[in-house]
């Protein structure tokens, strides 16, 4: 495949900017990393929760705790936390931290960071939801943080995995603009210089996380042939989404490596039954449920690597319910449903998708097929990503059906299913019986009582067939073979783990 000029001459430009860094790290050429891409907005800490920006984060900022690949919550800044009372908790911190300016790391600035976001300025922040619930964060001193919440928590460790530490110079003012342009962190890189569609880091010496390398390179090549291009040749080593999962078990010759890349999400068709539709009778909703090979679907598009879903969750997810069982793919069912329901001769619906998603029109085109075969039509509208926004969060869907993603960046299916409830500000379902759970879930005062009442609730949503699950969202990366011990979780590069050769 040719490599484009455009491509060539945005990594030649890249590569001109090699600083110079006292690294321990065994490689002397740089760490060059390709995505699809690069936002003007520089490096705000808290202007992302996005898996697409996780491997800037993940060179530049450290949260409290972390979540791995296996939906694990481990220490990371936190060495340990415990509550102290239902609406108070604990965090030890770690003593060997240092800011890449070399500014140590203390309680003071989990301060500022949570301050920041529940006050005025910082409230408007995407990752501020995930501190909504706290009250306050107080230093009992230097290395042991109090954060007192509203209300009762139990997943308050887990949802500081989002929220990203950082400072700024000496005597500047925690602000957004500051933020932007003059964040510093704890990761194992800091930024050099910052353009448009490239961007250049070296490593900061003193991190506890070790780069490994002594300089990253970060460009943006918006095309996907682009990309895949640069990892062929070499010009790239790390490239995220450039390959179609059928090439996922050609021979690459030894020279990359295709691996995946998981996002914390279920992709699904979401039913909207506040509008006059067939989707308001349950049988209906079965029968779209069963008609669709799902199987077939992710042999098809994801050479089988996607995990299949009967629920909203992951099942990394906190709160994942094993016991729900399998969707039964039976067509012959889903006619009977039909006819039960006084639609023997089918029916037709609209879906609302988002445009651009060259794999989610693959799989819904595939649904639409599938559906053509009990004499359903799905008539698909694309939209573009401002009005499908628009329309979840400010008018309501005007469409039958949407192509949904339960996405929770906190690993709660709870932050899964926030949008798909009867309290949602634009509600197209509504059960009252699974909004009673969800609502016990979210006031339940142990972690244990509000994953029984998740894993309820899951089940509850499979058996009221208020969406067709499909599938755990997961995407390709691919990365040079003279990277060693690659791992990504859920998007955030573990550069400490990678060693790279020359």
């Amino acid at each position: 495949m040719r490599f484009t000029a455009v491509a060539a001459g945005c990594i030649a430009a890249a590569l001109a900017f090699t600083p110079v860094a006292d690294t321990q790290a065994a490689s002397t050429k740089p760490l060059t990393l390709a995505t699809g891409a690069m936002t003007a907005g520089r490096i705000n800490p808290y202007d992302s929760i996005s898996i697409t920006r996780a491997w800037l984060f993940a060179a530049l900022y450290d949260t409290l705790t972390y979540v791995d690949s296996d939906g694990k919550l481990i220490s990371w800044l936190a060495t340990a936390w415990q509550p102290a009372s239902p609406t108070e908790w604990l965090f030890d911190l770690r003593r060997d931290v240092v800011f890449s300016n070399g500014a140590p790391f203390t309680a003071a600035d989990v301060v500022r960071a949570v301050e920041y976001l529940i006050g005025p300025d910082g409230r408007t922040e995407p990752a501020a939801p995930f501190a909504a619930n706290i009250k306050s964060a107080t230093a009992i001193d230097a290395h042991k943080v109090k954060i007192t919440t509203l209300n009762p928590d139990p997943t308050l460790p887990q949802r500081l995995s989002l929220i990203r530490i950082a400072t700024l110079p000496e005597g500047m003012p925690f602000t957004r603009e500051n933020l932007i342009n003059s964040a510093i962190g704890t990761g194992p890189y800091t930024v050099e210089t910052w353009a448009l569609n490239k961007a250049t880091f070296v490593a900061a010496p003193q991190s506890w996380r070790k780069a490994p390398t002594p300089a990253l390179h970060a460009i943006a090549l918006p095309d996907a042939a682009a990309r895949k291009s640069a990892v062929m040749t070499g010009a790239v080593d790390v490239a995220f989404a450039a390959f179609d999962f059928a090439e996922s078990d050609l021979p690459t010759g030894g020279k990359y490596v295709l691996a995946d890349d998981h996002i914390p999400a279920v992709v699904g068709l979401a039913f909207n039954t506040t509008k006059d539709t067939p989707f308001q009778d349950i049988r209906v909703r079965q029968a779209i449920i069963g008609a669709v090979n799902v199987k077939a679907i992710v042999s098809a598009l994801f050479s089988g690597r996607a995990t299949l879903a009967q629920q909203p969750a992951r099942h990394e997810f906190l709160g994942f319910n094993p016991d729900v069982p399998a969707t039964v793919y039976d067509p012959e069912k889903s006619k009977r449903l039909l006819n039960d329901a006084g639609l023997a001769k089918g029916f037709t619906f609209s879906l609302a998708m988002t445009q651009g998603g060259t794999i989610w029109g693959q799989v819904f085109q595939m649904v639409a097929s599938d559906l053509n075969k009990i004499g359903v039509t799905m008539k698909i509208e694309a939209l573009p990503d401002p009005v499908m926004a628009g329309m979840i969060y400010n008018t309501g869907v005007k469409a039958d059906a949407m192509a949904a993603v339960f996405f929770s960046p906190s690993f709660d299916a709870l932050d899964a299913v926030r949008q798909h409830t009867c309290s949602w500000t634009v509600a197209w379902f509504c059960d009252p019986e699974a909004e009673k759970l969800r609502e016990s879930a979210v006031a339940a005062k142990t972690l244990d009582a509000r994953i029984d009442l998740t894993k309820q609730l899951m089940a509850r949503m499979h058996e009221n067939a208020q969406a067709l699950f499909m599938y755990e969202s997961l995407n390709l990366v691919s990365y040079s073979s003279r990277i060693k011990n690659f791992r990504s979780d859920f998007g955030f590069l573990r550069y400490d783990l990678m060693q790279v050769e020359d």
